[in-house]
């Protein structure tokens, strides 16, 4: 049986890496793979939250998923900084400064406990909620 696909989901993507571009130096294969992750997590958080099957989630929606991706991105990090070179690493610090990166398992492990359907999002995805009897 075929895993139900979001047909938006290459478009969708593609937008999300405009308003977050991969890091300098970072491996691009690392990134897209990360990206794709924060991706399909958001999106079957969403669906899990609206009881919208993956199939028929409306295009209107498009733009909260790319905002629920950056506040993933954003609050855990999860793309190495700007103008590091995005190589696994445990930690670097230098005085009062300290550089950390997450090596990919990280990742996985940090979406897994994340909660993207958050107060922010709610009252949008209310909008599209459907009730289940």
């Amino acid at each position: 049986m075929d895993t139900p696909k979001f047909f938006r989901k290459v478009e969708v993507l593609a937008r999300a890496k405009i308003f977050y571009p991969k890091p300098d130096d970072q491996d691009s294969a690392q990134y897209n793979a990360v990206m794709d992750l924060i991706l399909d997590k958001v999106i079957n958080d969403v669906c899990n939250y609206t009881h919208i099957p993956i199939t028929e989630l409306p295009p209107e929606l498009d733009l909260v998923l790319i905002g629920m991706m950056g506040t993933v991105i954003n609050e855990r990090t999860l793309l190495a900084p700007i103008g590091t070179n995005g190589k696994e690493m445990a930690s670097v610090s230098e005085g009062d400064t300290s550089i950390t990166f997450r090596d990919p398992s990280a990742v996985i492990s940090t979406l897994a406990s994340v909660d993207t359907v958050n107060n922010n999002y709610r009252a949008q995805l209310n909008s599209f909620r459907r009730v289940i009897m």
